[in-house]
């Protein structure tokens, strides 16, 4: 059996953790590079900033900030000020898992939000803000570490493990409650825009991707969170802690951004002639007057349901529109004349 609170196991396993940190640097600055181009089109105005770039940029930064600092300090062999120092990369890494899940969030908020239906957007705010205090909490609290003059490096003595397993907890819980909302808010615009015959393929894919995405946090937060709750030692409460964080922050920007593909279609389907917009090409014709679609302005789905004229006739004044409809009394008087 292995004893968890031997110094020597400890030891072994902050090593090991330092191995996977290096190798998420690779792996995350791969996905970083890679996608840069996105950041230059906002740059250059090609592609149109939203809101929901915001925490997608926050995101990717406080992430590649968080494995610099954690590779760069656990090699260093001068003395720094490891507390400080450790605290500041818990509150680094908390705070990309929390804007991973921002970025998602943003989606359901902005369809929930044009469909006025407030109370649902309210509740996502509020679990949001809880998770940002225990994000300060946990960079408070959490790790505290110190100055190991024979290793010549910062050794973590302590850590709350409760604090840290109830924050990934809660952070998947979060993002079941995202899933939620997103089904919920299809779910309206199918029954309260009389969406019958056929369905909204946007809202649907929309759907299928809050679920992979919360199936790919289950994968990888809840070991975290159960590792933490075992308390094997300082080691082990934090050994999942940066794969799941790495994991939720390149998910969800894969999923924000899931729609390029169908944007670069539409451009070349209109060069040649024969192309439709992305939302043709992901959802089928909408029934009668409606058009809702999303807006995927550069192939980017930018969390904002676009309302069209006939949809907010529909919404605001459908007793005008049936008005302005032939009686059946006029048409049989035309039919006769």
């Amino acid at each position: 059996m292995v004893h968890w609170q031997d110094p020597e196991v400890i030891v072994y396993v902050f090593f090991i953790y330092e191995q996977i940190a290096v190798f998420l640097l690779g792996f995350y600055g791969t996905q970083f590079l890679w996608s840069t181009y996105i950041e230059w089109e906002l740059i250059t105005r090609k592609r149109a900033f939203r809101v929901v770039h915001i925490p997608w940029l926050l995101a990717r930064y406080v992430m590649l900030s968080a494995l610099l600092f954690f590779v760069i300090t656990g090699r260093s062999t001068t003395r720094i000020a490891c507390d400080v120092a450790y605290r500041t990369f818990a509150s680094l890494g908390s705070g990309a898992a929390m804007l991973a899940s921002l970025t998602l969030c943003s989606r359901p908020a902005a369809i929930l939000w044009t469909l006025k239906l407030y109370i649902p957007v309210v509740i996502l705010v509020v679990i949001g803000i809880g998770q940002a205090v225990i994000v300060v909490l946990q960079g408070i609290l959490t790790v505290r570490a110190e100055w190991n003059i024979q290793s010549a490096s910062c050794e973590v003595f302590s850590s709350d493990n409760y604090l840290l397993g109830g924050f990934y907890i809660y952070t998947f819980c979060f993002d079941v409650v995202i899933l939620s909302m997103t089904l919920f808010a299809v779910h309206r615009v199918h029954m309260q825009h009389e969406y019958s015959t056929r369905r909204w393929r946007v809202g649907d894919a929309l759907c299928v991707q809050g679920i992979w995405y919360v199936a790919a946090t289950c994968a990888v937060n809840v070991p975290v969170a159960t590792l933490a709750f075992l308390n094997l030692n300082p080691g082990m409460n934090v050994l999942l802690s940066l794969p799941a964080v790495t994991i939720s922050v390149i998910a969800s920007s894969l999923t924000l951004f899931a729609f390029d593909d169908y944007n670069w279609k539409d451009q070349a389907g209109r060069r040649s002639g024969t192309g439709s917009r992305p939302s043709d090409l992901v959802s089928a014709p909408l029934p009668g007057n409606l058009t809702t679609h999303i807006s995927m302005d550069m192939g980017v789905l930018d969390s904002r349901v676009i309302l069209d004229d006939d949809l907010h006739l529909h919404l605001d004044g459908k007793e005008s529109a049936e008005s302005e409809s032939p009686s059946p009394s006029t048409e049989e008087h035309a039919e006769s004349v």
